[in-house]
Formats: C-alpha cells, sequence, structure tokens
C-alpha cells in the first residue's frame, strides 16, 4: 500500500493557505504538475496560480499530513477543518475524489497507444496540433508559465538521476547506424542554422566566452599527459571513422569565417616576434635531431668506408672501392 500525502498550497504574498490536495509522488512533481495544468485555466485554482505566475511568483506547498489506506477521509477532514477555520479555498468539492496511483492494465496502455498512433500519423491532425500550440507559444504569459513549470519540474533528484542514466549510455553499433541514418534534409538544415544564429547573437556569444573564462580560471583544466592521450586517441578515432574532405568551397567559407570574426587576441608586433621564435625553436630542433641522427649513422661506419665513398683515390683499395659504388 502506497503513502499518499495530504499537502496544501500557500499564496507567497499573505501565506494564506488556498489549496487542499493529496498526491503519491513527490511535493515539488505535484507542484510542477499544477504549474502545468494552470495555462488550461479551468479550475478556480487554475487561474490563481496563472495570476501568481504573471506576477512572478508561483504557490508554496507543504505537507500536513502522511497516511496509507484512509487518504479520502484525512482529504475531507482537513478540507472542512481550514474551510470552517476562514480560509478561501479554492477546491471546488469537499475532497475523496480521484484515484491515485491507479496503473492501467497492458491491454488498455496498448489501446492508448494505437489510437495515438492513428491520430499521430494524420498530417491533418499533426497540422492542427502544431498551430494550436504555436498559437499558445506566441503568448509571452504562457512561455513564462511553461518555462516555470519546467525549471519546477527539474529538481535536484530529477536532474541527478538524469545525469546518471546519460553517464551509462552505452553507444552500441547498432544505435552509432541509426545515428549515422540521421540525416536533415538541405531546407531542414538552413532552418536549423538560422534558428541557431537567430539564437546566438552576438550580446550571448560574448556573455558565453566571458563565463567560459571566469570558469576556468575559477577550475583550471589540468591537461595531464593522460588526459591529453585520451583526448588524442578520441579525435584519432573521430577522424578514422568520417574524414572531412576539404573541398576548395569549404576552405573558402573557412577562411571567410576566420576573416569575419578575428580573434579576441589582436596580432601585435611582439605576439608576431614571440610566434616567430617558437617556430624557429621548433625548426632548430628538428634541424638537431636530423644531424644527430647522421652523425649516428656515419659513425657506425669507418673513417676509410666514408672516404672511399667520397671518392678519395688515396684509400687502400679505391678500385675496389670504385667498383663497389
Amino acid at each position: 500500500m502506497r503513502i499518499t500525502s495530504i499537502y496544501v498550497l500557500r499564496d507567497p504574498r499573505t501565506n494564506e493557505i488556498r489549496y487542499v490536495g493529496k498526491t503519491i509522488q513527490t511535493l515539488q512533481t505535484r507542484l510542477a504538475g499544477h504549474l502545468f495544468d494552470s495555462a488550461k485555466k479551468r479550475t478556480h485554482r487554475d487561474k490563481w496560480i496563472s495570476h501568481l505566475l504573471l506576477l512572478g511568483l508561483k504557490p508554496q506547498i507543504e505537507e500536513i499530513e502522511r497516511t496509507l489506506g484512509n487518504w479520502a477521509e484525512r482529504e475531507s477532514f482537513w478540507i472542512l477543518f481550514y474551510r470552517r477555520a476562514g480560509a478561501k479555498l479554492t477546491n471546488h468539492t469537499d475532497g475523496g475524489e480521484g484515484a491515485p496511483g491507479n496503473i492501467h492494465p497492458a491491454s488498455t496502455r496498448k489501446k492508448i497507444s494505437d489510437r495515438l498512433k492513428i491520430a499521430t500519423a494524420n498530417p491533418d491532425w499533426r497540422a492542427a496540433r502544431s498551430k494550436i500550440m504555436k498559437e499558445k507559444f506566441a503568448s509571452p504569459e504562457f512561455k513564462a508559465a511553461h518555462l516555470e513549470r519546467t525549471k519546477a519540474g527539474w529538481t535536484p533528484e530529477k536532474r541527478a538521476a538524469a545525469a546518471r542514466r546519460i553517464q551509462g549510455t552505452t553507444w552500441t553499433d547498432k544505435r552509432r547506424e541509426r545515428a549515422r541514418q540521421f540525416k536533415r534534409s538541405p531546407q531542414q538544415r538552413e532552418a536549423f542554422s538560422a534558428a541557431v544564429r537567430a539564437v546566438w547573437t552576438p550580446e550571448l556569444r560574448e556573455s558565453h566566452r566571458r563565463s567560459t573564462l571566469d570558469r576556468l580560471e575559477k577550475k583550471p583544466i589540468e591537461w595531464t599527459p593522460e588526459r591529453r592521450a585520451e583526448q588524442s586517441a578520441r579525435a584519432k578515432k573521430t577522424w578514422a571513422e568520417k574524414p572531412i574532405e576539404w573541398t576548395p568551397e569549404m576552405r573558402a567559407a573557412a577562411a571567410a569565417r576566420i576573416r569575419a570574426n578575428p580573434p579576441q587576441k589582436p596580432w601585435t608586433e611582439e605576439r608576431r616576434k614571440a610566434q616567430a621564435e617558437r617556430i624557429r625553436a621548433r625548426n632548430l630542433a628538428k634541424s638537431a635531431q636530423k644531424r644527430a641522427l647522421v652523425n649516428e649513422k656515419l659513425s657506425i661506419l669507418g673513417s676509410e668506408d666514408i672516404r672511399c665513398a667520397a671518392g678519395d683515390p688515396s684509400v687502400e683499395g679505391a678500385g675496389d672501392c670504385e667498383g663497389a659504388r
């Protein structure tokens, strides 16, 4: 038997109790459900919560009792108790309704699934549904309420559970192949690119850059040899699986992007000299490595072999050397 919580919703402005309810979920999850339902404005409670959201507020939820089997009786008791105390409740009934924890059998779930599959396969149904959602999201009030409901729903417990699921995800060959087969049409890619450009304004880019730099200053990344090797292995594997063919058009486009977005640090005379010194030092190191390799090979040969290879006639047996050459 499940534990049922009896809870109240308080007005954050006056701390008055405005609603009494019951739930088998966590309090934050139930509050998120109230916030989501408030957009429909079907009941007095929905309209009250919607008004709070417009003011930038949301109701406060508080558990007052836990019960096992007699939740309906206890809910009715608390509704009657607060009404007699003078509370202006938004409850429309005296409580005791509903079926918390009701689980549909497999046959019922299959019927519901079949009906939804038939409906979603109809282009007219999808177009009508899309039109309704676009009209809803055109309202700033609905957007604000939707954002609040989403934030309230992502409790720390839910975030931790999602993080565990993502970290435990295994990319099998079948899943990789399915991801590769998913390709957008040119029109979809252009629409997606336009949407991203509209969101990532220069101000947002600068804000993101600054926040990233601040985060790195507080907790810099330690590039240990193991981490560098791991990163290099991942990059090599990625390039081996899907190499990029740099066509002249791609190179021209990349050059145009670089010219349009110059680096944050300008190329001053000091920076150019430092870069030249680094390149010069690297070239000198390579030259020294090559000279050492040549000297090592020459040390293996005798001096007479070296003079013979150079064509010195004073070497004894130069004829044989000549023939050998």
